[in-house]
């Protein structure tokens, strides 16, 4: 407070020097001019002409108008300089006023709070109209360490899930001004290219800054998982492939099949298969087995398959399922007469028909209306025979024909499905 006072009296003592210096350099000034003018007016004779002596009073009136506007002027910049620092002075104000006004000034600034903790290092600023010297660390264009791994909190980002967010607290009490070009670092237990998988990169992905991982540890492929020729580093190891490649297309193991649980089983080399487009299919491999290894696996032989049919290049002789109905007419009959005979077939069936005469050759075929004739005896003779195959799914009504003879003959119809 006693620094406060001297500092106010000596304001006011250094502004009433000023204004004296200013009043009495304005006093000598004057004075100088009436000595002037007292001499000019001793010198001239009384032959000068009086025009002559009005034009130097004129002269020396207005040096002296000059020195007044000059004074007014300086008032004026005071005035200005008290007002801006918050006390209202007009320009016409006594000098008395002019120094009571200045000591408000410092009187009115009494509401700064800066500290010297709160000043940058090396600055200076008046307080309540002390000077004060700052002691704020200056930490621009520097890099300050703010914390150790205990005080950084690390979690992820609460709307962004391909980032994590990283909490740094200044536990080591670095203050001070910061600005655009500073940097602040910290810890991060555990962030390290070993804890990383191989290949990320982890904080900056632009390739200026991050750690992109090296961490193998976690392969568990051997030789045998990777092909024939090719290397690979597994858990930091140099491994080279032993797998064999194997052809698209090829025979099974052996030519070999076995059945199991309802199911067909094929062995296949191990290795690595190429994709091909086998059967229809892209991006496939195949494996082929010959028809008589598959017939020999599934037990399929020739007397399983119904005679005239063949699986797996395998001909069926099997007939003995076959069934037959003689649902047939013996018919025996005189000269003159054509004989029809009918009956209901169906599926899969052999038709017969048999003619004998006892005396005289048969000249004339009997016929069917359905089917394909699968054989015919031969004729003349006294016995003829016809069969007719029919493999239709619907029933139908066959017809049989005997045609006209001249003597007696005897007829017959049968039928025999299988």
């Amino acid at each position: 407070m006693k620094n406060k006072k001297i500092l106010i009296y000596s304001i006011n003592l250094i502004t009433y020097m000023l204004l004296i210096g200013i009043i009495i350099s304005l006093l000598i000034d004057k004075n100088i001019i009436i000595d002037k003018e007292k001499q000019l007016i001793k010198e001239m004779t009384q032959s000068e002409n009086e025009a002559n002596l009005q034009t130097q009073i004129n002269a020396l009136n207005a040096s002296h108008n000059e020195y007044a506007t000059n004074v007014q002027n300086y008032k004026k910049q005071i005035a200005e300089a008290i007002t801006n620092q918050g006390v209202t002075t007009s320009a016409d104000a006594t000098a008395e006023v002019m120094a009571e006004n200045i000591g408000k000034i410092l009187t009115a600034k009494t509401d700064s709070t800066a500290t010297a903790a709160q000043i940058l290092s090396g600055q200076t600023a008046y307080v309540n109209g002390v000077l004060v010297t700052g002691t704020m660390t200056n930490r621009t264009n520097k890099t300050t360490a703010w914390s150790g791994y205990e005080t950084i909190a690390l979690q992820a980002h609460p709307s962004d899930s391909s980032q994590g967010l990283v909490t740094i607290t200044n536990s080591n009490g670095a203050t001070g001004y910061y600005d655009g070009t500073s940097k602040i670092t910290g810890n991060i237990a555990n962030l390290n290219a070993a804890n990383i998988k191989a290949g990320v990169k982890v904080g900056r992905v632009d390739g200026t800054s991050g750690i992109t991982g090296t961490y193998t540890s976690d392969a568990t492929a051997v030789a045998g998982n990777i092909l024939s020729g090719r290397t690979a580093y597994v858990n930091g190891s140099k491994v080279t492939g032993t797998m064999t490649s194997q052809a698209g297309s090829a025979n099974v193991n052996n030519d070999k099949a076995w059945l199991y649980s309802n199911r067909v089983y094929f062995g296949i080399p191990t290795g690595y298969y190429g994709a091909g487009t086998y059967g229809g299919m892209s991006n496939v491999s195949e494996r082929y087995i010959t028809y008589s290894s598959l017939a020999s696996a599934i037990g399929l032989t020739a007397p399983k398959l119904a005679k005239g049919q063949t699986v797996l290049g395998i001909t069926g002789t099997y007939t003995g399922d076959a069934t037959y109905n003689v649902d047939s007419v013996s018919s025996r009959w005189g000269s003159g007469v054509t004989k029809t005979l009918s009956r209901t077939i169906s599926g899969k069936c052999l038709i017969i028909l048999f003619a004998a005469r006892p005396y005289n050759d048969i000249t004339e075929a009997p016929t069917f209306n359905y089917g394909t004739l699968e054989h015919t005896s031969s004729l003349p003779g006294t016995v003829c025979t016809r069969v007719y195959r029919y493999t239709g799914e619907t029933s139908v009504t066959g017809t049989a024909t005997f045609p006209y003879t001249t003597n007696d003959m005897t007829v017959g119809l049968y039928v025999i499905n299988y």
